[in-house]
């Protein structure tokens, strides 16, 4: 299993603010499998020593050197987190904090010493995760679906989820023609899905509250487009899964969001790249 925290942009833009007259960034990889970390614990122990006579021969106050030589010994010393690694480890730290980012990707090994972050190997990290959740959303199903970058996608459980539209409005079917109170026939039908697709979104809420993860619908027709004019999620991507669902599998579905994961991680980048640049 892969224990990845990738920093949101948020965070990115937080830590790019960051000065000191210690800023250290370590980057280098890892491995997910637990009997095989000792090397990587090692490597990072030399290079927190590198960190350490990079800010020697500068002339870092000795006190604040301590300080900074502190956080990377915790990090060093905590075992019950050098067993629930990924793929590479990120470690940026300040006289007074410590910051690390366990990452899908693989980096090169490297400890550099400034006034502010290296934050360089980070965009990759971030604008290319391929990682989503795909809401598979029809009439007569919905699941949850999270897609990673290194393992096989994953149905999530949702709690209070609606297991198809009928159920979710109360109703045997949507599909009788006659009146319904004061709506009827297509009209009415598409009053019911605005209740399905809303009671959908606040079940979804709290598992996506607070992340950054892309958000892809697969859908069609009506459906789709009624979903996308309530969801009050910020991370739903414009790209729509336009096959029927209920006929994919969780594999189809995580194939269907690569190419929209794609579009939206180029636009993310070329953001990222022209703040960087700022």
């Amino acid at each position: 299993m892969l224990y990845i925290d990738i920093p949101t942009t948020s965070e990115f833009k937080k830590l790019a603010r960051v000065r000191s007259h210690a800023c250290v960034s370590i980057y280098l990889n890892t491995t997910p499998v637990s009997s095989e970390i000792e090397e990587a614990h090692i490597e990072f122990k030399n290079l927190a020593k590198g960190a350490h006579d990079q800010l020697e021969a500068a002339g870092l106050d000795k006190r604040e050197l301590a300080e900074v030589m502190e956080h990377l010994q915790g990090v060093l010393d905590d075992e019950e987190f050098w067993q629930q690694q990924a793929n590479s480890l990120a470690v940026l730290a300040t006289p007074k904090s410590v910051r690390t980012y366990r990452l899908a990707n693989t980096m090169t090994p490297m400890v550099q010493v400034s006034d502010r972050f290296h934050l360089k190997p980070l965009l990759r990290a971030i604008t290319f995760p391929q990682s989503a959740f795909v809401l598979a959303f029809s009439e007569n199903a919905v699941r949850l679906v999270e897609v990673f970058s290194d393992l096989p996608p994953a149905v999530v459980h949702v709690a209070n989820m609606p297991k198809d539209a009928a159920s979710a409005v109360g109703k045997s079917t949507l599909n009788k023609r006659g009146a319904v109170g004061r709506i009827q026939g297509s009209e009415g039908q598409n009053v019911r899905y605005q209740q399905f697709a809303r009671r959908v979104d606040a079940a979804l809420r709290p598992v996506l509250a607070g992340r950054d993860t892309p958000l892809i619908l697969a859908a069609t027709g009506r459906l789709a487009s009624v979903f996308h004019s309530v969801s009050s999620h910020h991370n739903l991507l414009e790209g729509t899964i336009s096959d029927s669902p209920d006929r994919m599998s969780e594999e189809e579905l995580a194939s269907g969001a690569r190419p929209i994961i794609d579009a939206h991680n180029q636009s993310e980048l070329e953001a990222l790249i022209s703040l960087y640049d700022q």
